[in-house]
């Protein structure tokens, strides 16, 4: 429309009523708060749906002749990202499908620690969720504790499926196989710093870790994936040793927490486990493994 056509108009005059309602209300929001407000909205149009970005900008002046001087108003910007958002939904889709396969090809040839990075990737992503982190945050945690284990694929057969304890050889041949993984997924485009955290998940809070990352200098993700895989690994039986009580196991993490641990997500995951709905779903994974053997 030409500028000048706009002028005296109303806001429903120009997108409608259903529009000019919430755009109205928005509005109001930056003139009584005096801050930007950017969102994301989905408008139904027919079968189309469109995505729409929208940014209020507050103005101390209108830029307006007809107006009276030290008039304030909103500078409303909207953009159609719906291509964007739609091939980005297309992308994630098929990279959760990958992630599937590429968990359950481990899980064929590692029966003994089959469902373990699926019940790591379930307690992580539960940790994050409550300790506030922003979404791309929660799915980089989520999708690398899925993927902790992929570098087993280059570790033969039947070291995987060894029912003895395991050698001091052995057991650096399954720690190098964890390092793989990072260069595996190298090259793979995720939203977040997944290979970045496949690298970093087993550095100590205390920098005692193999690469000597200290406190806040790991990443948050792998910071989180190391609780709940140290968890996770404890409460769940194994061909050698039986299943740790869960008390014991959240001993075990305040002990060294501060250490081995970051101590808020210690505290996050206990929170979850004691204070939520953490209990209920622990026993199911205990009854699933009794189920099994």
């Amino acid at each position: 429309m030409n500028p000048d056509s706009v002028i005296g108009k109303t806001i429903s005059d120009i997108q409608g009523t259903t529009h000019s309602q919430r755009i109205g209300e928005q509005c109001q929001a930056v003139l009584d708060s005096g801050k930007p407000l950017y969102n994301i909205h989905h408008e139904d149009e027919g079968e189309e749906e469109k995505i729409i970005r929208s940014g209020y900008i507050p103005l101390q002046e209108i830029p307006v002749s007809s107006l009276p001087p030290q008039t304030p108003g909103v500078l409303v910007v909207e953009q159609d990202i719906s291509e964007v958002y739609h091939e980005r939904e297309r992308r994630l889709s098929t990279q959760k499908q990958l992630v599937e396969t590429l968990v359950h090809l481990v899980d064929k040839r590692d029966p003994f620690a089959a469902n373990h990075s699926l019940l790591v990737s379930q307690i992580a992503n539960q940790i994050a969720v409550d300790m506030e982190l922003d979404s791309v945050t929660v799915e980089t945690t989520r999708t690398a504790a899925s993927l902790m284990n992929i570098g087993k694929i280059v570790v033969p057969t039947e070291l995987l499926t060894k029912t003895e304890q395991l050698t001091d050889d052995e057991k650096t041949v399954i720690r190098s196989s964890l390092d793989a993984a990072a260069d595996l997924l190298g090259k793979v485009a995720f939203d977040g710093p997944v290979s970045e955290t496949l690298k970093e998940w087993q550095e100590r809070w205390n920098g005692s870790g193999p690469m000597g990352l200290k406190g806040e200098n790991i990443l948050i993700t792998a910071r989180i994936i190391a609780v709940a895989n140290a968890f996770i690994g404890m409460i769940s039986p194994r061909s050698w040793r039986n299943a740790m009580s869960i008390e014991a196991a959240n001993k075990f993490l305040l002990d060294n927490a501060g250490s081995y641990f970051d101590q808020r997500v210690v505290v996050a995951l206990i929170h979850y486990v004691d204070n939520q709905s953490g209990r209920e779903w622990i026993k199911n994974i205990i009854k699933n493994y009794r189920n099994v053997a």
